[in-house]
């Protein structure tokens, strides 16, 4: 699969992925009904649903950047991933102690496939920045105006 196509599909993944958080959040909220004397609790609830919202508007974002051939639509999601990468990687080495290791192992393999997702899709970004893929699906002899002289 090219990184074209697995751009798309990582795209349409992270847009699901963020969709279910987001209604995940709506139940629990519904089913718990954070008062608003807790204040911690419902800033966390709100910090997550607008992460959540931002985050499937970058991934439709990188979805129509790859589509377009746009690299300047794709870099927000690198960019925005990659401090997930590091803020999760961080994470995981100060809580390494305290959770169990089922669920270690769960965020060892969400940093490694978030990992090789991202690194595909800036390789993808990089060759539409130097032009290796092209708007123009035109051969080079056709693109070429014809000599009138």
């Amino acid at each position: 699969m090219d990184h074209r196509r697995f751009g798309f599909v990582v795209g349409i993944i992270n847009v699901l992925y963020y969709i279910l958080i987001v209604i995940y959040f709506l139940v629990i909220n519904i089913k718990t009904e954070i008062k608003h004397e807790e204040n911690i609790s419902l800033a966390l609830c709100i910090t997550a649903r607008i992460s959540n919202l931002f985050m499937i508007a970058l991934s439709i974002l990188m979805i129509v950047g790859i589509s377009k051939l746009r690299h300047y639509y794709i870099a927000p999601w690198l960019i925005f991933t990659g401090i997930g990468l590091i803020t999760g990687s961080i994470f995981m080495s100060i809580m390494d102690y305290i959770i169990p290791i089922w669920e270690l192992s769960n965020s060892v393999t969400l940093v490694a496939t978030t990992s090789i997702s991202c690194y595909s899709i800036y390789l993808h970004c990089w060759d539409i920045k130097h032009g290796i893929y092209s708007n123009d699906s035109r051969t080079p002899e056709q693109a070429q105006p014809p000599s009138y002289v």
